[in-house]
């Protein structure tokens, strides 16, 4: 069952995403901003039974699930960004965490300078990050 002041039993939810959802809830607080990243194509975390999971806690939109390269012209959940930009976005939009329900070599090439320097790529999963933000730059620190 997930622990929320607000939802009380969530029954329905699919076992992998109630898990998940824990991780965010019971490490965060109701208010912090979350970007939430899943690079998978079949989606098996539907994004909007994971907002209505964590809510209050802000998560980003459903289009930005997955950065990097669409994969395919119907790609709704993938937002196309450089490392720079989505720095500039964490920053812009006030993000306190970023929390990688799975990530992927192509995440990985791409964003890692943005994380801090003895960042263990090979276990990202299921991990939040402090968004830290000095002199419009950012460090990802692990959290939890």
């Amino acid at each position: 069952t997930i622990k929320h002041p607000i939802l009380r039993d969530i029954s329905g939810v699919p076992a992998e995403i109630q898990e998940k959802a824990d991780i965010v809830t019971s490490t965060l607080e109701s208010g912090d901003k979350v970007f939430v990243i899943f690079q998978d194509p079949g989606v098996s975390v539907n994004p909007f039974v994971f907002r209505y999971c964590i809510s209050p806690i802000v998560m980003n939109l459903m289009d930005e699930y997955s950065l990097g390269q669409l994969d395919s012209p119907d790609d709704h959940m993938t937002l196309n960004i450089t490392e720079k930009e989505w720095e500039q976005k964490l920053i812009d939009e006030n993000y306190d965490y970023v929390f990688i329900l799975k990530s992927d070599e192509e995440f990985e090439a791409t964003y890692k300078d943005i994380f801090e320097e003895n960042t263990d790529f090979s276990n990202l999963k299921n991990k939040i990050f402090k968004v830290n933000k000095n002199d419009e730059k950012v460090v990802l620190t692990l959290y939890n």
